[in-house]
């Protein structure tokens, strides 16, 4: 009942300010928004507009802005710490001034630690000396790695999926990295440890300058399934 009212409350919305939405729409995405945010989206966008292909590319931050800049992406959900300067160094490659960006969530990222790991305060506190994370370009790596600065000779261990980071916890071999939104839907049978390391802002970004109907409607399903808020990237 909930969802019908949410997509009737929709349905209403483009009443009053109609979109021609069609064509294609091809939106870049992390892996752990696309399982934990995107389904219900989806289903929305879908029955919402119809006459609209809506396509898929998974990836890291980096990656999905490079591919907005190149223009083999209309828009991405991209992360980033909340208090961090999108002008740092690792962003150096990337005209920002060509960037526009629309809050759309904020995940709690959390270390996972084997079963029955002492609390853990700070790096030195880590009993394992593996760090289990994805991809390089992942900002939710590079918060792990900023954080387990202190921790010594702790290596880096890249995985493929979040179920792989997660089975190498469970081992007990490894210290792992993710979204809480993701970690409860993995749901393992098993006891395991968490802890809080900071919020990552999602964002939606397109290129500075560029609009579509097709973009603003995919904007407004995903602000009503999660809240409102909205922000612009830095100039450079």
């Amino acid at each position: 009942m909930q969802r019908r009212l949410s997509d009737l409350a929709e349905e209403a919305k483009q009443a009053v300010r109609p979109l021609a939405a069609s064509g294609a729409l091809r939106v870049g995405t992390m892996e752990s928004t696309a399982a934990s945010r995107l389904p219900d989206v989806i289903r929305r966008f879908g029955s919402l507009w119809p006459d609209v292909s809506l396509q898929l590319t998974m990836g890291a931050t980096r990656e999905l802005m490079q591919g907005v800049l190149a223009e083999e992406l209309d828009c991405a959900l991209v992360a980033r710490p909340p208090q961090a300067s999108l002008d740092e160094a690792r962003y150096a490659d990337l005209d920002l001034g060509r960037f526009d960006a629309r809050r759309i969530y904020v995940e709690d990222l959390i270390l996972v630690l084997p079963s029955k790991h002492p609390d853990v305060k700070v790096a030195a506190d880590l009993r394992v000396g593996t760090l289990a994370v994805m991809e390089p370009g992942c900002t939710y790596r590079r918060m792990a790695e900023e954080w387990a600065e202190g921790a010594t000779s702790l290596r880096t261990l890249e995985l493929a999926s979040y179920h792989a980071i997660l089975a190498s916890v469970v081992a007990g071999n490894a210290v792992g990295v993710m979204p809480r939104s993701v970690f409860d839907l993995l749901r393992w049978p098993v006891d395991i440890v968490t802890r809080e390391i900071g919020a990552v802002e999602t964002l939606l970004v397109r290129r500075r300058g560029d609009g579509s109907d097709t973009f603003e409607a995919f904007h407004d399903i995903l602000i009503a399934s999660r809240g409102k808020g909205g922000l612009s990237l830095p100039s450079g």
